[in-house]
């Protein structure tokens, strides 16, 4: 958790793989414990691979515009240079891309939902399938070379 502009974002990628990951092993075993109606709407489990390949893919494109405040300006401008070049982002900045992918990867689902034209596993694609999807995107060719974020404030992504 980080306080960001007076806010606490929540980002809780182990929580939520380590709940996915028992739902998964056992709600066929022990239902009663571990059958999480909810696990479908889970959010993506966000880490440093997929906001940098929603950014490498133009989805997140750190961009700025004349209505945003001279800090946000100064966040964009400054993760735009530990993309460039790999060093170490602040606390707040990696915060703010992360929780940039999860809405982004929320507002994709929902675009699929709405897709009546789309195939069926675009209309019922859920986040974490989006997650494994775009990470798995990200290990393979020259998208395995783009440059990551890292927080020094972060154990484990």
């Amino acid at each position: 958790m980080c306080v960001v502009n007076g806010e606490p974002v929540y980002i809780l990628k182990k929580v939520q793989l380590l709940a996915f990951g028992l739902s998964c092993r056992f709600s066929s075993v022990k239902p009663d414990l571990f059958d999480f109606f909810d696990i479908s709407e889970l959010p993506i489990f966000s880490d440093n691979v997929i906001p940098t390949v929603l950014n490498y893919l133009s989805i997140i494109p750190l961009s700025t515009t004349a209505k945003i405040t001279d800090q946000q300006k100064h966040n964009i401008e400054e993760l735009q240079e530990d993309l460039r070049t790999g060093r170490a982002t602040t606390r707040e900045r990696s915060y703010v891309f992360r929780a940039a992918a999860v809405d982004a990867c929320e507002i994709i689902v929902q675009r699929g939902r709405g897709l009546s034209v789309a195939k069926p596993f675009i209309r019922n694609m859920t986040a974490v399938q989006l997650d494994a999807y775009l990470w798995q995107m990200a290990k393979q060719g020259q998208r395995r070379e783009v440059i990551r974020f890292s927080d020094p404030h972060t154990i484990y992504f």
